[in-house]
Protein backbone atom coordinates (compact mmCIF):
# COMPACT_ATOMS: atom_id res chain seq x y z
CA UNK A 1 0.00 0.00 0.00
CA UNK A 2 2.80 2.42 0.77
CA UNK A 3 3.95 2.41 -2.87
CA UNK A 4 0.55 2.77 -4.57
CA UNK A 5 -0.04 6.18 -6.14
CA UNK A 6 -3.39 7.97 -6.35
CA UNK A 7 -4.85 11.00 -8.04
CA UNK A 8 -6.07 13.41 -5.38
CA UNK A 9 -9.44 14.81 -6.43
CA UNK A 10 -9.10 18.19 -4.71
CA UNK A 11 -5.96 19.36 -6.53
CA UNK A 12 -5.23 16.63 -9.12
CA UNK A 13 -1.85 15.85 -7.56
CA UNK A 14 -0.54 12.32 -7.71
CA UNK A 15 0.55 11.17 -4.26
CA UNK A 16 1.10 7.90 -2.42
CA UNK A 17 -2.13 6.44 -0.99
CA UNK A 18 -0.68 6.53 2.52
CA UNK A 19 0.86 10.00 2.22
CA UNK A 20 0.89 11.61 5.66
CA UNK A 21 0.07 8.37 7.47
CA UNK A 22 3.50 7.30 8.71
CA UNK A 23 2.87 8.46 12.28
CA UNK A 24 -0.85 7.75 12.71
CA UNK A 25 -1.94 5.36 15.44
CA UNK A 26 -5.00 3.95 13.65
CA UNK A 27 -5.60 3.81 9.92
CA UNK A 28 -8.82 2.88 8.16
CA UNK A 29 -8.30 2.16 4.45
CA UNK A 30 -11.45 1.85 2.35
CA UNK A 31 -11.39 0.42 -1.15
CA UNK A 32 -14.61 1.20 -2.95
CA UNK A 33 -15.52 -0.86 -5.96
CA UNK A 34 -17.23 1.89 -7.91
CA UNK A 35 -17.64 5.60 -7.36
CA UNK A 36 -21.29 6.55 -7.47
CA UNK A 37 -22.53 3.24 -6.07
CA UNK A 38 -25.24 4.00 -3.49
CA UNK A 39 -23.58 2.01 -0.69
CA UNK A 40 -20.32 3.88 -1.18
CA UNK A 41 -22.13 7.23 -1.23
CA UNK A 42 -23.90 6.39 2.02
CA UNK A 43 -20.66 5.24 3.63
CA UNK A 44 -18.82 8.41 2.49
CA UNK A 45 -21.62 10.57 3.82
CA UNK A 46 -21.49 8.83 7.21
CA UNK A 47 -17.70 9.18 7.43
CA UNK A 48 -17.86 12.86 6.55
CA UNK A 49 -20.58 13.44 9.14
CA UNK A 50 -18.52 11.67 11.84
CA UNK A 51 -15.17 13.16 10.76
CA UNK A 52 -14.47 15.04 14.00
CA UNK A 53 -15.45 12.12 16.22
CA UNK A 54 -13.18 9.73 14.30
CA UNK A 55 -10.29 12.21 14.35
CA UNK A 56 -10.68 12.68 18.12
CA UNK A 57 -10.18 8.93 18.51
CA UNK A 58 -7.01 9.06 16.41
CA UNK A 59 -8.50 7.36 13.36
CA UNK A 60 -7.11 8.46 10.00
CA UNK A 61 -9.14 7.52 6.92
CA UNK A 62 -7.96 6.90 3.38
CA UNK A 63 -10.60 6.01 0.78
CA UNK A 64 -9.70 4.66 -2.63
CA UNK A 65 -12.40 4.60 -5.27
CA UNK A 66 -12.41 3.07 -8.72
CA UNK A 67 -13.54 5.49 -11.38
CA UNK A 68 -12.42 8.13 -13.82
CA UNK A 69 -11.76 11.81 -13.06
CA UNK A 70 -15.35 12.86 -13.84
CA UNK A 71 -16.85 10.24 -11.53
CA UNK A 72 -14.36 11.33 -8.83
CA UNK A 73 -15.56 14.92 -9.02
CA UNK A 74 -19.26 14.02 -9.09
CA UNK A 75 -18.84 11.64 -6.14
CA UNK A 76 -17.13 14.33 -4.03
CA UNK A 77 -19.63 17.02 -5.01
CA UNK A 78 -22.57 14.78 -4.20
CA UNK A 79 -21.26 13.62 -0.82
CA UNK A 80 -20.48 17.21 0.21
CA UNK A 81 -23.94 18.31 -0.93
CA UNK A 82 -25.62 15.51 1.05
CA UNK A 83 -23.64 16.47 4.14
CA UNK A 84 -24.65 20.14 3.83
CA UNK A 85 -28.34 19.22 3.50
CA UNK A 86 -28.33 17.13 6.69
Amino acid sequence: MSQIQRLQVSDEEIKPVLDGCSTVSQLLVLIWSQLGDFDNLEYAWWLRREKEKLASKGITIRAIGIGDRNSDIKFCEYTVKLNEEM
